[in-house]
């Protein structure tokens, strides 16, 4: 009954935005619209192609496989009210994100990353558009963060231990046939990120609010799936209220993490002011965004956290 009910208001409020944009395209006239590729025939007005995705009954790769093959290399989709362009050619990819990677640099701030990453969401590096503030991000990155010296830095023994340990705690188990190779490089990669960022695993990141206080491992695991959530604000704004229950989710794991981090920080201070080595040399990234010289705030802190741990 209740999904008869989302049901017939969707269908109402779509009808009610069918009616205004007819009425603005008699009145005003049809905007104009550069040039795009060829693409697929639209099935509905204003959700675009997002129909002929949800009737072709296939994972969204395999879809553009076929479109690919229909009408070439490169192809265009309207998503909403958005018109995006899929290139699925290798040297047409290297032109895009290479040869011309800064007239493609910007990048759409879908409504996860906002209620995820908090207010600040939007000004993580993978989010900014191209200007003076993305470039900052960018050499953050790449001249403190994950450059060459401090990964050798950083990762020195954490790369050789954590090996040794999945060879001899997961692989070399007497009477054991098969081995979930995926799930272990998962968990060898999940470990050495979040060592170099703040020296533990991430079953070892726990809150201590509660008995049954999350790790940074199941906040990981949980961020993951809920980035990979279509939004429908995302594509038809006007009809976002359809993601209401997505975005309490979204909602709560934020409020989740953001005790954790408090948390982590908290320890982090503490234990810098009790060494005295508030100024030291840095012995990972959490200790690089800590830096007086950055003066990041606690919420920049976390999303920075944040978008290393799920990106890299």
């Amino acid at each position: 009954m209740e999904s008869h009910h989302i049901f017939g208001t969707i269908l109402v409020a779509y009808l009610g935005i069918l009616m205004v944009h007819l009425y603005r395209w008699k009145k005003g006239g049809r905007k104009s619209v550069p040039p795009l590729p060829p693409g697929p025939t639209l099935l509905v007005p204003i959700l675009g192609h997002l129909p002929n995705i949800v009737l072709a009954r296939k994972p969204v790769y395999q879809y553009f496989a076929d479109l690919a093959h229909k009408y070439g290399p490169i192809f265009s989709l309207r998503l909403g009210s958005a018109h995006a362009i899929v290139v699925s050619n290798p040297q047409l990819a290297q032109e895009v994100l290479h040869t011309h990677d800064k007239i493609f640099a910007n990048r759409p701030v879908i409504m996860s990353s906002r209620f995820l990453s908090g207010i600040e969401g939007d000004r993580s590096v993978s989010l900014l558009p191209y200007g003076e503030e993305w470039r900052q991000g960018r050499k953050l990155y790449s001249a403190h963060l994950l450059s060459a010296h401090r990964i050798h830095e950083f990762l020195s023994d954490t790369i050789s231990s954590e090996i040794h340990h999945l060879i001899s705690d997961k692989l070399q188990i007497v009477g054991i046939t098969f081995v979930n190779l995926t799930d272990c490089f998962d968990s060898l990669l999940e470990n050495i990120i979040c060592r170099i960022i703040l020296r533990q695993t991430p079953s070892q990141v726990i809150g201590s609010s509660s008995a049954g206080s999350p790790t940074l491992s199941r906040l990981m695991h949980e961020v993951v799936e809920l980035l990979i959530i279509p939004l429908m604000s995302d594509y038809v704004p006007r009809l976002g209220f359809v993601d209401w229950k997505a975005k309490a989710a979204m909602k709560k794991w934020r409020s989740t993490y953001s005790a954790l981090m408090d948390q982590v920080l908290a320890r982090r201070e503490q234990a810098n002011n009790m060494s005295g080595d508030v100024n030291g040399a840095p012995r990972d990234i959490l200790d690089v965004l800590l830096l007086p010289e950055h003066s990041f705030s606690k919420a920049m802190i976390k999303t920075y956290i944040l978008v290393t741990t799920t990106l890299s």
